[in-house]
């Protein structure tokens, strides 16, 4: 079902361990699933600034009804900038807790400008 999606999703786990990505993700920041998956995210070397994602990913994993919205400036697979919008939320287990995160991506026109704001669990 992720290959599907043209958008790039991660699944991570409360590790932070990229348990899932799809060929979406693959397309945008050149990293094959092979790669990513299993490697902690932020030890992923991708032009996305992962020190800005890193507490949206810790609020997802703290709070199982956590999820906002990022746009980031990155630069893509082909070493171009990009803005990324991107949309994270915890992963909840059928027991609701929260067993990870996801993270749904996808390049943006470049005018867009790069703002956080939440969707609820802050």
């Amino acid at each position: 079902m992720l290959t599907s999606i043209q958008a790039g999703i991660v699944v991570i786990d409360t590790e932070m361990r990229i348990k899932a990505w799809n060929r979406g993700a693959e397309d945008l920041w050149g990293v094959r699933r092979e790669e990513a998956e299993g490697t902690h995210l932020l030890n992923l070397d991708i032009g996305l600034p992962l020190t800005e994602l890193r507490p949206a990913v810790r609020d997802a994993l703290a709070d199982a009804g956590f999820q906002t919205e990022l746009t980031l400036k990155a630069i893509n697979r082909r070493g171009r900038p990009a803005v990324v919008r991107l949309l994270c939320s915890a992963l909840r287990s059928t027991g609701g807790q929260s067993q990870g995160a996801l993270l749904l991506m996808e390049e943006t026109p470049a005018t867009a400008q790069p703002v956080s704001r939440g969707l609820g669990g802050e």
